[in-house]
């Protein structure tokens, strides 16, 4: 698998232009980008965007030029914030660190960062596989990058530790990035001038969050890129302090790899890891960002460590094929032990799996295999765990075919009706709406989005982006006519959402 920074400029262009990497938050199949951030595109062309601002009113001044999408963690107050970039200011960064010689500059401190930190990074973007989703390409990276590496490293290892960046994106400082760049003393002296490539980065961050220096947008491929790179250099930093360390450190009797916001310590003596925890923990500190202090944990199994727990619980659920009530019944009590885990994904994705086939070969659910049943299960794990959202509401499809017709409407509004008690399910209605299109195209849901789905007409994307900042009338307009919703593919929806809308591993028809 080739990463991102292995692509020449044009390339890489074109990669952060695709839909998919311009939001990387599961969506229904009829939601697509493309042309949107085309037309934007060829608007753009190379030129600069501020000189389209108003001249009243810079995008930083408008709270509404991104549009913020909610996911909800943890069933009661905790939620996740996914952005959707104006399409405007996203394409202008695109064009302005895929600039022949920006980029150039950008890829050689990558590589500078590999040549020296003694950190390993396995979380770089990687170039999508011709017969997978971008994310499928992503979860393989990580699968070989650290898992499968970590079992191999312990063999030379008996210790492990673990632990992650507490919410990390929204604490990235944007100056950081310039720091990561070019160094801090560079950086702030061209603060004022904003010359340097790294402080024009910043500086565009800044204008889509109302000028705040706390955090970038989540939810897109180009802001995992520039989280790599404040991230690596973190590392750096990391890997001076061991370099340091007096007595020295010597390199075999340790071993660190970071996937994203996770680190994992692999040592012979406790102690070190304990050291190296610290290190990490200073460095972190000095750039805004903070270990959590609850998921830091230390095994002395190495091979146990490498895999995560939910991994290891899934070796016990034998899929009950003779009961998929009970089935799903070991499901949901995984889920409650492991909340949001990437592991109970396949899970998931096995038993829709199984059930459509069912469904596609007419075969009756058996009386203790009650279809109300199960969806008072999955509706319980879609509200407290958004990771599952998609597959959630896959399920939920088929099970309301199983429902009698004259029940159906009811029931999909009962789950509808129980998920609004739950604040921030903003990306969950999204999903339930694709549930109940092909049955009710008209029900209402209170996420903005949903009022974009309709067969009616295209009521404008300015329900998303402010462009008010906009002084180019063309641009404006492509900016709000341009449809991101596919009426083709809503027309076609069938009731049941087939495997291509939920599994990762199968690439998306085009």
């Amino acid at each position: 698998m080739t990463t991102i920074v292995k692509l020449n400029h044009d390339k890489a262009r074109k990669y952060f232009l695709q839909s998919e990497n311009y939001c990387n938050v599961d969506f229904p199949k009829y939601v697509n980008f493309q042309s949107l951030l085309n037309e934007v595109d060829k608007k753009i062309g190379s030129g600069q965007l501020s000189s389209w601002y108003d001249a009243a009113l810079k995008p930083q001044d408008d709270e509404k030029v991104n549009y913020r999408l909610l996911g909800n963690k943890d069933n009661n107050y905790g939620w996740r914030p996914y952005e959707l970039i104006n399409p405007a200011l996203y394409v202008d960064l695109v064009h302005l660190i895929t600039e022949q010689q920006n980029w150039k500059e950008l890829a050689k401190r990558f590589d500078d960062f590999s040549t020296k930190n003694l950190v390993t990074c396995c979380s770089m973007p990687m170039v999508k596989h011709a017969k997978k989703t971008q994310r499928g390409t992503q979860i393989l990276a990580w699968w070989e990058g650290v898992e499968q590496e970590s079992i191999k490293l312990s063999l030379s290892f008996n210790y492990v530790y673990d632990a992650d960046i507490s919410n990390c994106y929204s604490s990235i400082y944007t100056h950081s990035i310039s720091w990561a760049l070019h160094g801090k003393p560079a950086a702030r002296a061209d603060r004022s001038d904003k010359k340097l490539l790294g402080s024009r980065i910043d500086e565009k961050f800044q204008t889509m969050r109302y000028r705040q220096t706390n955090g970038i947008p989540q939810g897109n491929t180009l802001s995992d890129f520039i989280a790599e790179l404040v991230l690596a250099y973190a590392d750096e930093q990391i890997s001076e302090k061991i370099r340091a360390r007096k007595p020295a450190i010597s390199a075999r009797d340790f071993k660190i790899i970071r996937y994203r916001d996770d680190y994992r310590i692999f040592i012979n003596k406790p102690e070190l890891g304990k050291l190296i925890l610290k290190y990490i923990s200073e460095c972190l500190s000095d750039l805004g960002m903070h270990l959590n202090t609850s998921k830091t944990k230390e095994s002395s199994d190495a091979v146990l460590a490498s895999v995560k727990d939910d991994k290891i619980d899934e070796l016990f659920v034998i899929p009950r094929e003779d009961n998929y009530a009970k089935w799903l019944l070991q499901i949901y009590a995984t889920i409650q032990r492991h909340p949001n885990s990437g592991k109970v994904v396949r899970q998931l994705n096995y038993f829709h799996k199984k059930l459509y086939e069912r469904y596609e070969q007419k075969e009756k659910l058996e009386p203790y295999e009650r279809a109300d049943v199960m969806m008072g299960m999955i509706a319980n794990i879609a509200v407290r765990n958004p990771k599952y959202y998609n597959w959630s509401a896959a399920i939920i499809s088929i099970l309301l075919e199983y429902t009698a017709r004259s029940k159906r409407k009811i029931t999909a509004s009962k789950i509808v009706r129980k998920f609004e008690a739950i604040p921030n399910t903003g990306l969950l209605d999204i999903w339930m709406q694709r549930v109940t299109f092909p049955e009710d195209p008209t029900k209402k849901y209170s996420e903005i989005f949903c009022q974009l789905v309709t067969l009616g007409l295209y009521p404008g994307n300015d329900l998303l982006w402010s462009s008010s900042w906009l002084a180019e009338p063309s641009l404006k307009k492509i900016i709000k006519k341009t449809p991101i919703i596919d009426k083709a593919e809503l027309r076609k929806l069938a009731p049941v959402m087939d495997r291509v809308e939920t599994d990762n591993f199968r690439t998306q028809p085009t």
